[in-house]
């Protein structure tokens, strides 16, 4: 949640009609998470399929992470300004994006 706020973005997602997913670290949040466990008892069935409909939505991202993460100045933690990483990340997405469109062209 500090990420979010310290990025600016809380003010957008709450001021807008967007829909977002998160874990459960985010239920204070606008966002659709998990249903949580209560002590002592179990899920409803309910819970459980709407828990599965999220993790296959989020398994996508997830994945997604971990290939920007092979770039060494997403993996290693960023230590530059705050407001440029969402450049970065843009040019390290582009980046990866072309790289796996040039690597399943057919060769000649």
């Amino acid at each position: 949640m500090k990420a979010i706020n310290l990025c600016g973005w809380q003010d957008l997602l709450d001021s807008s009609d967007a829909t977002w997913i998160a874990d459960t670290a985010y239920i204070a949040t606008t966002a659709i998470a998990p249903i949580k466990k209560l002590p002592n008892q179990s899920r409803t069935s309910h819970d459980k399929d709407f828990n599965t409909a999220i993790a296959r939505i989020r398994v996508n991202v997830e994945h997604c992470i971990a290939q920007l993460k092979t770039w060494r100045i997403l993996s290693h933690g960023y230590h530059g300004r705050l407001k440029e990483l969402p450049g970065i990340i843009h040019l390290v997405t582009n980046l990866k994006i072309l790289r796996t469109y040039t690597h399943n062209q057919p060769r000649e």
